[in-house]
């Protein structure tokens, strides 16, 4: 079951379109979404881009470490949320986030 970045990126954007997909009750008009969602993954092979110009590409996702951005418009208020979810924790990864948890 492979899946491409720009894939995912497509289903998150229908959602942000029609939020009743998910169950979240709020008329259409209310809601849109701010920017193109932002799916990367792959970041021990290629290293992950964090600047704002970042963009969703064709690249297949890897279960490793999946960084999510998205933009939504509620009425007026914006916001913009991005998340990490360590899928599979490899060596790098585990090194790296005990290394963070060490500094707080």
């Amino acid at each position: 079951n492979k899946i491409k970045h720009s894939e995912m990126a497509d289903k998150l954007d229908a959602i942000m379109d029609d939020p009743s997909k998910i169950g979240i009750k709020v008329a259409q008009s209310t809601i849109e979404s701010c920017y193109f969602p932002i799916i990367q993954s792959g970041g021990n092979l290629k290293g992950f881009n964090i600047k704002p110009s970042a963009s969703t590409d064709d690249g297949i996702m890897t279960e490793d470490v999946i960084i999510v951005s998205l933009g939504a418009r509620f009425k007026s208020y914006c916001a913009n949320i991005a998340r990490t979810y360590v899928i599979d924790d490899v060596p790098t990864v585990k090194r790296t986030y005990a290394t963070l948890i060490r500094t707080r």
